[in-house]
């Protein structure tokens, strides 16, 4: 979480420049090189390297052999020949500056793929770079010019070639004078270089080709084996092909088997495999088999590993002296494993507004259904707050998290929980995607970041989610067609699914399955300002940018001049952190500057805690709704309509998104075709005079409300909750 700003920038940058937009990839890494105190060491030695390569690809090639020095210094060096990529990269662009180093340049940029792909015997590595080390001494002698710059390289190459590992003192020096003597070439300072070389640095260990098999034997240290976490490198590409993990005991047999595509994975990242828990797994030894039979080259993954003494790895058969870079993640056979991990993005408390109340509402209506679910949240809550029938968990931190989600079967998200917690989209679990709220359309007139922040966290979760839920059907038809721009429609399944709802289905907003409960008088008779007779109308729930109460409170006041009885309630005019919005600070000024405040218009100051929201509904005479003509509102999912059908309050709302046609298609309330101020103080006169009209909405609103209570609303979930535990063997759905 610390480097989550600079880790966006830098993946931004690198998009820039693998898309061809070098320019504009140097200035970002510019711009994050240039406070190297608040970047860790191995982002900084990317940058180097990813600078490095923008010069290259523009022709710059004495920039291009600078940063290449930067990098080499930056990076500590094992006698391993991926660690030479740094110094054959330099070369290259020296004779790239030379018009007769072309052959040199071309086999040098072969060696380099090779390096990449392959992991060569050291021998042979320092056959070939002697080779390639006489012919640029060779060009040199010939490039008088380049002399000064290009000498110490050679030097450096023909002293690694030459070199064994009793020569590593000499090496080191070698390298040093020759980077010292680049670095004054080209009018640098002087760096220190003075740094340990390590062994056991991580390597890639070249791709895994369909017919190859990686095995890796291990020995637990506890029972309950539930997952691997394998280091997988995909060379920043999208791929296409699958990898099987298999877990062996020392007969052979095979305990546990994973398959999953590669399409999600992210370059030289941990990828976290899980599986049924091995309950007796503690002092004994297991094989753990990686294979990919679809793989071809530029379609696979690399795996990474560790030089060293042979560890128990074999590729095809053949011991080789290294280890594979994993580390297994243990589950407690006494805990047993959960149904579903619900990681809500919002604060949860006695104030539950929008998402975290979503998300407690579907944790509680799941747990009835019998599905056992755990409520977690990153936002520290209060000690004494408990879950309704589930348990309520605080994430701080990524380890808490991968230990809590190894617990589940299966994950729900929303919002940035994939960003903050980048270890879940590269684990196997299945994922569910709670894509209730469209932020780029929200963000559409918020500063350009915030929109291109919004439209990275929802792309990242539609290339990760196995299941998407939505409030209505234009959500859902806007999430397929962008689920079909990233490839993800699947056109096998046409046949069995022609709407997709195996893919995407509706889980809206809904309302308690118990009625509301008065249980103290909260506004007639109570507040100061209104009468126990009186017309209330409430706006429940925030008053946020993208709403526009502004004609509702002219229309009001216009209203209240005919009926003084008239009143408008909103009831929470700070957000739960006490900031104003700009709408809610616009909204108090007008109610101002017409006379209104405390006459006929009243502002609750923080919102209502959720446990008294009914004690408010229920002296509401109607709700009332105001909505900007755009295409947020087209998109809307409002939670506070569903709050004025739980307690019959008949609605008032403007013409716009799909509550609106409900309301108008089943007598709900009414209905205002245009924003305008006279046509609202019409509609409030009109429902305020019609007692046998609300009368008759209400009964209206009880015949639907059977349809819109939480335990109908995730039935949805229930089905793929149990579809994914078919799939896995030996799991079941909690009765």
């Amino acid at each position: 979480r610390r480097y989550w700003p600079e880790k966006c920038r830098f993946h931004l940058g690198l998009t820039l420049l693998y898309s061809g937009r070098q320019r504009e990839a140097l200035c970002e890494f510019d711009a994050l090189l240039a406070v190297p105190e608040n970047l860790p060491k191995d982002m900084q030695d990317q940058l180097l390297w990813n600078k490095a390569v923008a010069h290259l690809q523009l022709g710059e090639n004495v920039q291009a052999a600078r940063y290449f020095a930067d990098t080499w210094l930056h990076r500590r060096f094992a006698d391993t020949p991926a660690h030479l990529l740094p110094l054959l990269h330099m070369t290259m662009a020296l004779a790239k500056a030379a018009d007769s180093g072309r052959a040199v340049e071309k086999q040098l940029a072969e060696i380099s793929r090779q390096i990449q792909r392959t992991n060569w015997e050291v021998e042979e590595v320092r056959q070939r770079v002697e080779v390639f080390a006489n012919r640029v001494d060779a060009v040199v002698s010939r490039l008088r010019p380049l002399w000064r710059l290009a000498r110490p390289v050679a030097a450096c190459l023909l002293a690694l070639a030459r070199t064994g590992r009793s020569g590593y003192r000499w090496l080191r020096h070698g390298a040093r004078t020759g980077v010292r003597g680049i670095r004054a070439a080209i009018g640098l300072p002087a760096v220190q270089t003075d740094f340990p070389l390590m062994p056991s640095l991580e390597t890639p260990f070249g791709e895994l080709l369909a017919g190859h098999v990686i095995e890796q034997t291990f020995s637990c240290t506890q029972d309950g084996l539930a997952a691997l976490a394998l280091k997988l490198g995909t060379f920043h590409r999208q791929l296409h092909s699958s990898l099987h993990l298999s877990v062996c005991d020392a007969a052979g047999r095979c305990l546990r088997e994973v398959q999953t595509s590669t399409c999600r994975f992210r370059d030289n990242h941990l990828h976290y495999l899980t599986f049924p828990p091995l309950a007796e797994s503690q002092g004994k030894t297991f094989t753990l088999r990686l294979t990919s039979p679809d793989a071809t080259v530029g379609n696979a993954v690399t795996v990474w590993a560790r030089p060293g003494t042979g560890r128990g790895l074999c590729l095809n058969g053949r011991p080789r002296k290294q280890e594979l870079v994993f580390k297994p993640l243990y589950l407690s056979p006494s805990s047993g494993q959960r149904d579903l991990l619900l990681i809500c993005p919002d604060h949860l408390g006695r104030i539950r507004i929008g998402i975290g109340m979503r998300h407690w509402e579907i944790a509680r209506a799941l747990t009835a259904r019998g599905v056992s679910v755990t409520l977690a949240t990153p936002h520290p809550f209060d000690a004494d707050l408990r879950g309704d029938g589930f348990p309520l968990v605080h994430v701080g931190s990524t380890e808490t998290l991968l230990d809590l989600a190894i617990r589940h079967r299966n994950v729900m998200i929303q919002g940035d929980i994939l960003v903050r917690f980048p270890a879940l989209y590269d684990s196997n679990l299945p994922i569910v995607v709670d894509m209730i709220t469209p932020m780029h359309i929200e963000n559409f007139d918020r500063p350009p970041a915030e929109y291109e922040y919004s439209q990275q966290l929802l792309a990242e979760a539609l290339r990760r989610g196995d299941f998407f839920v939505c409030g209505n059907e234009r959500q859902r038809l806007h999430w397929l067609g962008m689920l079909a721009g990233l490839g993800r429609l699947p056109f096998q399944a046409k046949a069995e699914h022609p709407e997709l709802r195996h893919l995407i289905d509706l889980v809206p907003f809904g309302i308690p399955d118990a009625p509301a409960v008065k249980t103290r008088p909260v506004l007639k008779g109570v507040r100061p300002g209104i009468g126990p007779d009186d017309f209330v109308l409430t706006w429940f729930g925030g008053i946020w940018d993208w709403l526009d109460p502004l004609p509702i409170v002219r229309a009001i006041g216009a209203a209240w001049k005919h009926e003084p009885c008239i009143k408008l309630f909103f009831s929470a005019y700070r957000q739960p952190n006490g900031a104003v919005s700009n709408m809610a600070q616009r909204v108090h000024d007008l109610t101002e500057k017409l006379g209104l405040l405390d006459r006929c218009v009243f502002f609750n100051e923080y919102p209502v805690p959720f446990d008294e929201r009914a004690d408010y509904l229920l002296e509401t005479d109607a709700g009332i709704l105001c909505q900007a003509r755009n295409l947020e509102t087209q998109m809307s999912a409002r939670t506070r309509v569903l709050d004025y059908l739980w307690a019959d309050c008949p609605l008032l709302i403007n013409d716009g998104d799909e509550w609106a046609q409900s309301i108008r298609q089943h007598g709900l309330g009414i209905v205002v075709e245009e924003n305008r101020e006279e046509l609202w103080m019409e509609a409030i006169l009109r429902l305020c005079h019609d007692k046998e009209g609300r009368a008759r909405m209400r009964a209206n609103i009880g015949r639907l409300k059977q349809q819109l209570r939480w335990s109908v609303c995730v039935e949805p979930l229930v089905q793929f909750l149990a579809r994914q535990h078919a799939a896995r063997p030996g799991a079941r759905l909690a009765a």
